[in-house]
């Protein structure tokens, strides 16, 4: 939400839209230098996911940024998008699938290209848990301790986010490898 903030700063604490803004700002004046014209429209690729609070607030940053045309889009979406554009000739109609999975979703989107059309044919959000899989992994990793060393991990914030971290970073490394090792 609105009112939790992700560190501290040297002037006070540092929440997730001063962030937002900082960021499409930057975004926005790099493209402009490397261009040499202004940069004021943009499409967002996000996750089917986000609730309307986070949209909410990315559409508010990106507007404070100084961008006034804005489009949010799909991640499976855009996948779709930069695939046609980089594998369709102009005489082709192509129909491209992707399927994006993370944040305990599966997105999948169905793109239909002409040489003067794209037509979105479907694109979907299913629940699939990946939340409760890093949840799973940091239940693993605490009774994997106390098993090891004979005593509890704490239960402060700090370490909630260290075991959330390393579970995320060992779902992430199992997506391509069999085993890995926890630090």
């Amino acid at each position: 939400g609105s009112n939790c903030y992700l560190l501290e700063g040297k002037d006070g604490p540092v929440f997730p839209r001063e962030l937002l803004v900082d960021l499409f700002f930057h975004l926005r004046v790099r493209a402009e230098k490397a261009l040499g014209d202004n940069v004021r429209g943009a499409s967002i690729a996000i996750a089917h996911c986000l609730g309307d609070e986070h949209r909410h607030d990315i559409e508010t940053a990106a507007l404070t940024a100084g961008f006034d045309g804005l489009r949010f889009i799909g991640q499976a979406t855009a996948a779709c998008l930069n695939y046609l554009a980089d594998n369709t000739s102009s005489e082709d109609e192509t129909c491209v699938m992707a399927i994006s999975f993370g944040a305990g979703f599966l997105d999948v989107s169905i793109v239909e290209a002409s040489l003067d059309t794209v037509e979105t044919k479907v694109t979907a959000s299913i629940a699939v848990g990946g939340v409760d899989i890093h949840g799973l992994v940091v239940d693993w990793l605490r009774t994997r301790f106390f098993t090891q060393f004979g005593f509890e991990l704490p239960s402060s914030r700090r370490m909630g986010w260290l075991l959330e971290r390393a579970a995320q970073t060992a779902v992430s490394a199992l997506s391509s490898a069999k085993s890995t090792i926890v630090d």
